[in-house]
């Protein structure tokens, strides 16, 4: 079986991180998130996996060239025509599919228990050419609104949140081949052009995914992604979590990296290859990445802290602060809900949210 993930987007709403690196290879609970996508796919049977990429395609490639030989899988890059909508970067990628032949569609900013095999078995017993994966959500949003009949799944219409449903695209699709016949054009897009048509022909069914969901766009979604997927874990897999004295909730610490004495671990922290975490530290809704110094009796709390990256004594990073990879912050140090790109050093506090370019 084959599946197709969609990388479209400029990748600004996560800056600083993706200043350094593709959105797609930013750890994700220490591993990237395209990978947790990629390992789901060839749990579920998938032995091909082709990208449509809008950006960084040959950083991509070199990286998913080498994890593909690694997972015994073909990887196959394909670039997107700039001018192209979603229905135009789907048709570019027909030529890699026959005939009669069933497909997975992710769009690669997606985080969720991915239920890939009970969603395609829903695919193949209504025997129609599309499926939805569709999700509740409680808050208002931007999301358009899937109406659907809750017996059967067929997709009636797109509309907007209200009282009685607030069920939304969910980003995961399993598609028969014969969709691409109905693309007409490059600057078709498939949410608003080609699901139009499926539904007035009665092709599109919705399958409800009742696990956790996420779609990572900016820093606040990531850490809130974070957070139900270590709570995804304690329920499903509580072995790989870290344990401890020092530690409060759900943490997850790579193998290769140091936790010293008198530190303090959760909630809902993730501690990445490589970390050193010096004495007394205070580490809470906070994800360290790669390689990254915290120093004696700091805290960081609701942050994302890049790769390569010192955090000084006594120092407090606190409040939606991202820092971005390679930034040095010196010793007794405040930064409230700051954003540092790469390569700073940071001698003096930031008291207030601020961007330091």
């Amino acid at each position: 079986m084959k599946a197709i993930i969609m990388m479209g987007g400029h990748e600004t709403k996560l800056r600083p991180l993706t200043l350094t690196q593709p959105k797609p290879l930013i750890e994700f609970a220490n591993k990237p998130m395209l990978f947790h996508q990629i390992e789901n796919l060839v749990k579920n049977g998938v032995k091909t996996i082709i990208l449509s990429i809008s950006f960084n395609i040959d950083l991509l490639q070199e990286e998913l060239s080498k994890y593909a030989k690694k997972i015994g899988i073909e990887i196959i890059c394909s670039e997107e025509c700039k001018l192209s909508k979603t229905g135009g970067c789907l048709l570019q990628l027909s030529k890699y599919f026959t005939n009669n032949e069933i497909f997975y569609l992710l769009n690669s900013d997606i985080i969720c228990d991915f239920p890939l095999n009970d969603m395609l078995a829903f695919h193949i017993s209504h025997n129609k050419e599309g499926t939805i994966g569709v999700t509740r959500i409680i808050e208002e949003n931007e999301y358009q609104i899937i109406n659907y009949n809750k017996f059967s799944g067929k997709v009636i219409s797109f509309g907007f949140m209200n009282k009685d449903c607030c069920m939304i695209n969910s980003g995961i699709y399993i598609f028969n081949s014969s969709i691409f016949g109905r693309i007409k054009s490059q600057r078709d897009c498939i949410e608003k052009d080609i699901f139009k048509e499926m539904i007035k022909v009665d092709n599109l069914y919705a399958f409800k995914i009742s696990g956790f969901w996420m779609k990572v766009v900016n820093p606040k979604d990531y850490i809130k992604g974070v957070n139900k997927y270590l709570e995804f874990l304690e329920k499903n897999n509580s072995s790989l979590l870290y344990g401890g004295s020092n530690v409060i909730g759900n943490v997850l610490v790579d193998s290769s990296a140091t936790v010293e004495n008198n530190c303090s671990i959760g909630p809902n922290v993730v501690i990445g290859a490589g970390v050193t975490i010096q004495y007394g530290s205070r580490l809470k809704n906070c994800t360290i990445l790669k390689n990254t110094i915290i120093k004696k009796n700091s805290l960081v709390n609701d942050c994302i802290i890049g790769r390569n990256c010192t955090v000084g004594c006594w120092s407090r990073i606190d409040k939606n602060c991202v820092i971005g990879d390679n930034v040095n912050i010196k010793d007794e140090l405040y930064l409230n809900g700051a954003c540092i790109f790469p390569h700073k050093s940071i001698s003096t506090d930031i008291p207030e949210p601020n961007i330091i370019m």
